[in-house]
């Protein structure tokens, strides 16, 4: 008799990783969002312009994935930004205009959601807060349906700040794009300020 004792996760297919590159592929729409120096940064970016950087992520995730990052985000108002999009194609980022599946990361001066659009059908999760302006480390796994968004004070993610859930039906497909930027067309009066670095794609774990 044989006992199994190594007990690491196995797959059928290796998961797809990757390092986000923030020196080159990127491409720029409108002003006050810009990359480099290992980070995209935003730049009291005004919301009701279409204002982001995009970059393909090199294939399609899965409806199971992990994505980690870490930020320092100070919003004007509820800015409604979206400085973290995973897209399913290159339009722009808003809450109901375009007709593009996404999972988004929602910010706003009362904290931040997760939320998703099903073509044009925009969802998300009740506001949970974290201080503006701080360095805070985000992870946000989909696994089918279930979505969540935990915020970290340290880059071990041992310390949590708050986290937030939200179904996210299992038409949302064909993420292959990141983007970083604000929402096209809420108040051109609200501005998100700040950066978003070390960004980290697990598909398919």
């Amino acid at each position: 008799i044989y006992i199994e004792t190594d007990t690491d996760r196995r797959y059928w297919f290796k998961p797809s990783t990757l390092n986000m590159d923030y020196s080159s592929g990127w491409q720029q729409v409108g002003t006050q969002i810009t990359t480099g120096s290992d980070q995209v940064t935003f730049s009291s970016a005004l919301c009701g312009t279409d204002r982001r950087v995009y970059k393909a992520l090199g294939f399609t995730l899965d409806d199971t994935f992990t994505v980690e990052w870490e930020f320092s985000l100070t919003d004007s108002g509820s800015s409604q930004g979206q400085p973290f999009a995973l897209t399913a194609g290159t339009s722009q980022l808003d809450n109901s205009t375009t007709n593009q599946d996404s999972i988004y990361f929602k910010s706003s001066s009362a904290g931040y959601q997760l939320a998703c659009k099903d073509g044009t059908t925009n969802t998300q999760s009740s506001a949970s807060t974290y201080t503006n302006g701080t360095t805070l480390y985000a992870r946000l796994v989909r696994s089918g349906t279930s979505g969540t968004l935990s915020v970290y004070s340290d880059a071990s993610r041992s310390t949590l700040v708050n986290s937030a859930t939200h179904t996210i039906p299992a038409t949302v497909t064909g993420l292959n794009t990141l983007q970083h930027g604000v929402d096209a067309v809420q108040s051109g009066t609200r501005t998100l300020t700040g950066s978003i670095s070390n960004v980290r794609v697990f598909n398919g774990s």
